[in-house]
Parts: structure tokens; C-alpha cells; sequence
């Protein structure tokens, strides 16, 4: 292939030629469009390239804590779940997009050291419960962060969505899935949970920065 059908074929296979994630998910009542059967796995992680940086822990040399780790890490993002099936394709749709470009960012070594999962706290399936297990059992999973996809830091985020964690590690840890019990920590799978996604401050003024010059400038 040449320059130009490569660059051609990048941009067929980029995940925001189907999908707009600033549109509503109304926008959507079939579900999210799949990309063509010509994009591979190699294509569409490649062709996330053109979406934002995505703001990560980091350590004193500037480098990715959780990429440069052996363990295997999972990551689940978890929203409140809807009626609308649209609104819960879409936040497995960023979860896979959002593993995309991790991997994108990982050395051949390491490419297969994330996973990211979608869960829906209520009424949607996947419930938490399953994604954990699907973490731990199909990705496998060493360490694994829930993130509470959620807006602002309400009931949901900082007590629902914490306690339905703890009790899907209780049933988890009578299947045998986080390691053995043997009065430590060492060889265990360690299930955290962040703050909501809101809570990032700085993430957030930047978002409604764009969104506002976007939409000043005719873009939104």
C-alpha cells in the first residue's frame, strides 16, 4: 500500500469517522456503528493516534506508572445504566477506544498489559459483578481500577457504586478469583476504586474550555 491508501485507510478506520461522543446518545437508537470489516485490531489502534491525550498517573520521571508495571492491569469504567441502549454502547465504546490508545502508547513487551472493561451499576447489563469476572478470569487480570464514570462526586459515586464493588469482591473471593488467603497481600489481586470522574478538576475546565470554543467557533 501506498502513502496515500494508508492515509486513507487510517481514516476509514478511526472510531470517530462512526462515532461523534459529543453528540447525544439519542443520536444513536440503533447502537454504536461497528467499524468496516477491513480495519483490524492493528487499524484501529493506530488510527486512535488522532484523539486526545489522555491524562494518567505519573511518576518522577514523567513516565506512566500503571504502563511501565509487569502486572497486568484491568480497568473498569463504571456508569449508572440506562433504559437507552445507546447510552450504555457508548461507554463500552470508549472503553474500547480508551484501551486502544493505551496500547498504542505500550512497548511491544508490554502490549498486552491492560485491559479496560465497561459496567453499568443499574438497570444495564454488563452488571460490576460480571465485568470484574471478566476481568479476572478472560484478561486475567493482576490489579484491577473501577472508575465511577460519573459527572459529579453524588451518592452514586462515593457510596453505591463503592459498596456494589465490595460485595462483588466478596462473591469473587469465595470463587477463588482474587488469590489465596495467606494473611497478606502478596499474590493477591488487589481490586481499588478511584474517585469519580468529575472529581478531576483540571480535566474537566479543560473539557468545557474546548467544548465552548468548539462550539464558538461553529466546530460543536
Amino acid at each position: 500500500e501506498n502513502e496515500e491508501e494508508l492515509e486513507d485507510k487510517e481514516s476509514l478506520c478511526d472510531p470517530l469517522e462512526v462515532f461523534d461522543p459529543l453528540l447525544s446518545p439519542h443520536d444513536y437508537p440503533d447502537g454504536i456503528p461497528s467499524l468496516p470489516e477491513e480495519c483490524t485490531d492493528s487499524d484501529a489502534t493506530a488510527s486512535t493516534n488522532t484523539l486526545s491525550t489522555i491524562p494518567s498517573e505519573t511518576n518522577n520521571s514523567g513516565s506512566n506508572n500503571f504502563r511501565t508495571k509487569t502486572q497486568k492491569l484491568g480497568i473498569l469504567l463504571i456508569d449508572h445504566g440506562s433504559k437507552r441502549q445507546a447510552s450504555n454502547d457508548n461507554l463500552h465504546f470508549i472503553a474500547k477506544v480508551y484501551e486502544s490508545k493505551l496500547l498504542s502508547k505500550s512497548t511491544p513487551a508490554s502490549k498486552k498489559q491492560v485491559a479496560v472493561r465497561g459496567a453499568h451499576m443499574e438497570i444495564a447489563t454488563p452488571p460490576i459483578l460480571t465485568s470484574l469476572r471478566t476481568l479476572l478470569v478472560e484478561d486475567q487480570a493482576e490489579s484491577i481500577v473501577c472508575v465511577p464514570y460519573f459527572l459529579s462526586p453524588g451518592r452514586h459515586a462515593t457510596e453505591d457504586v463503592p459498596n456494589l464493588i465490595e460485595e462483588a469482591k466478596s462473591v469473587l473471593e469465595k470463587e477463588g478469583l482474587l488469590g489465596e488467603r495467606n494473611g497478606n497481600d502478596e499474590g493477591r489481586v488487589q481490586v481499588r476504586v478511584s474517585n469519580a470522574l468529575g472529581s478531576h478538576l483540571e480535566s474537566m475546565m479543560s473539557a468545557v474550555d474546548d467544548l465552548v470554543e468548539w462550539t464558538l467557533n461553529g466546530e460543536g
